[in-house]
């Protein structure tokens, strides 16, 4: 939308549409900031890995992670007993895909 303005490709009657227009502008950015700070927070601690995997993928809709940096967080999040190599990514890998998958 910056961008647009200032090119002049944008223009407002009031300022009131405007404010609204920023207003919308930033608070989608910052809703996906909260959302990747709180993917960092969480961590599976005494749950099970079925209980952690369900948080992970309601924080991490609204993230903006996507891919390797997913991924990362996802091992980052997952107690140390099984948190390490292949198999957990493999398992991450499952869980995107049937989280994908019409139901």
């Amino acid at each position: 939308m910056l961008e647009e303005l200032e090119m002049g490709e944008l223009e407002f009657v009031t300022v009131g549409e405007f404010l609204v227009e920023i207003k919308k502008e930033f608070r989608r950015g910052e809703e996906e900031s909260v959302k990747a700070a709180e993917l960092r927070r969480i961590k599976q601690e005494r749950r099970t890995i079925e209980e952690f995997v369900q948080e992970f993928k309601r924080v991490a809709r609204g993230s903006g992670y996507e891919e390797q940096p997913l991924v990362e967080e996802f091992k980052r999040g997952i107690s140390g007993a099984i948190s390490g190599g292949q198999e957990l990514t493999g398992l991450y890998q499952a869980v995107v895909q049937k989280s994908n998958s019409p139901q």
